[in-house]
């Protein structure tokens, strides 16, 4: 009969297992957890937006690294690495954890408030040094400074006054600016403060509600009136574009007539020169008829004159002869008659009397 059990497998002794074998192993599992622990206690990577800060625990120096990348440094704890954050970051109060003000005059106001601050990287290692590694500087430094100096600066305005946002303004302004005179020496820049939804007790949210719906009333009808003012100003536009259009157009038909009247006056003046022209060549002609006629009108009494005074010689030469032919000359033709003035034979005297129907000459 064939015997069928099993064979039974074969189970290896530890002691067959040769020493050399299990003290190589034991060394590469130190050297494998030494690598480990200096990898992890050795090496900082230091990422974009973050500064380090290196501590030699040994001799107590640090030194400051502003660019990322990777820091070997000694393991176990004889350096350490702090690693702080350099962009701008905020710290936020508000809601429960908001600023509550005492004011001037005794109110309390609460007031959500944001501080943007941002570490200078060449003064992060006296973060480490005066308050601690982590985030502590921003609850023990920031935010505290945060708090006090926003509530002592704000305190010093009335509840209305803090109700105005220029009047909060200008007193975050100071506040911020009394902020950096504090954290600097931390390496610590204040960038802005900014503090919004102020809550005030109910009755004064009240008054503020029916304020700034009077506020609201008085910008609506200032607006009113800049549209009123507006639409004058069109109208007052338009009225001066209409005015400088009927100027001009009647600057261009004023000039047109102006043209023309130029025109017609010098039509008029070539013409009363044309006509001046003719008068004058005219009176020249005229004088010259003029002259022509008095030589002529000078020579035929020259030639009378002449004649008279030859007969003037002649009757001085010629006596009482030429006397009696000049009267029988003159009284040619003409006859007497007469009649007496008394019957007497003797005549004095004798009169001529001219005869009815004769002629004079």
């Amino acid at each position: 009969m064939t015997d069928r059990r099993p064979t039974p497998q074969y189970q290896p002794n530890l002691k067959d297992i040769s020493p050399l074998l299990t003290g190589t192993g034991i060394v590469l599992v130190l050297l494998i957890g030494f690598a480990l622990a200096v990898a992890f206690t050795g090496i900082t990577i230091v990422k974009p937006g973050e500064v380090a800060v290196i501590m030699n625990n040994l001799t107590g120096d640090t030194q400051v690294q502003t660019t990322n990348g990777t820091i070997v440094h000694l393991p176990f704890g004889m350096t350490k690495v702090y690693k702080i954050d350099k962009t701008q970051q905020p710290i936020r109060m508000k809601g429960y954890d908001g600023v509550q003000i005492k004011t001037n005059d005794g109110s309390n106001v609460d007031m959500n408030v944001e501080v943007q601050y941002q570490i200078i990287p060449s003064e992060v290692k006296t973060i480490i040094k005066d308050i601690g590694r982590g985030d502590r500087y921003k609850q023990g430094l920031v935010r505290a400074y945060a708090r006090s100096i926003i509530r002592d600066t704000l305190g010093t305005l009335s509840v209305t006054e803090i109700a105005d946002p220029s009047n909060r303004d200008g007193k975050l302004d100071e506040s911020k600016k009394k902020m950096e005179e504090s954290l600097l020496k931390y390496g610590i820049a204040v960038t802005l403060i900014t503090a919004t939804n102020p809550r005030f007790n109910s009755d004064y949210e009240m008054m503020i509600k029916k304020r700034k719906e009077a506020d609201q009333e008085v910008r609506n009808q200032k607006s009113a009136q800049i549209t009123a003012q507006q639409e004058q100003y069109k109208k007052v536009a338009e009225a001066t574009r209409i005015k400088k259009v009927e100027i001009r157009k009647a600057e261009g038909e004023l000039a047109a007539k102006i043209i023309a009247v130029n025109e017609r006056a010098k039509q008029m003046l070539e013409k009363a020169e044309a006509e001046g022209y003719t008068l004058e060549k005219e009176g020249e002609q005229a004088l010259v008829e003029g002259k022509n006629e008095a030589e002529a009108i000078l020579v035929e009494g020259l030639a009378k004159a002449e004649a008279i005074k030859k007969l003037s010689e002649a009757y001085e030469k010629g006596g009482q002869a030429l006397v009696r032919e000049a009267l029988a000359e003159k009284f040619r033709g003409v006859i007497l008659e007469g009649r007496p003035y008394s019957l007497s034979t003797n005549i004095d005297r004798f009169r001529l009397e001219k005869a009815a129907g004769a002629k004079s000459r």
